[in-house]
């Protein structure tokens, strides 16, 4: 197994950890390694790019500093949730993340224009399950007009 640490997901090394991936899955002495994605948030762009890649699992990693005993405690827990398909389909599709003036990272709602900052009990009971086909946003987006 091979496991990625991503950094906040505003950084403007992004890219490379994406196509990191993506070269791992493309190498024929690589491409049989279960890669695993370790994500500060949640963040359906971004998994849904890491998905193409071919990443086989993606978990996240909140709380602080990720010390091994925490690794490989989220290594351990690794099952069919965290498989990258049934990870990003959990995720409501308008899930994003914004960063104002380089501040942190803040998850808010494509379909209310990211004009909306998800709180963190909204986000995790609601965008970031299969609840969030429920949700009055995702039934009705906005749009642009």
């Amino acid at each position: 197994m091979i496991l990625i640490r991503f950094p906040d997901p505003i950084d403007p090394t992004l890219e490379m950890y994406v196509e990191l991936c993506e070269t791992l899955k493309r190498n024929r002495r690589t491409r049989g390694c279960a890669v695993t994605v370790l994500l500060p948030g949640k963040d359906r762009a971004l998994m849904d790019r890491l998905y193409a890649a071919g990443v086989d699992y993606a978990a996240t990693a909140t709380g602080g500093g990720l010390d091994d005993r925490k690794a490989l405690d989220i290594l351990g827990s690794l099952g069919e949730g965290q498989r990258a398909g049934h990870f990003r389909a959990a995720l409501c599709p308008y899930l994003g993340s914004v960063a104002p003036d380089g501040a942190g990272a803040m998850a808010v709602c494509g379909a209310y224009l990211n004009r909306m900052v998800l709180g963190g009990r909204r986000r995790r009971e609601s965008c970031e399950t299969e609840n969030h086909a429920r949700c009055e946003y995702f039934q009705t987006p906005r749009v642009r007009s």
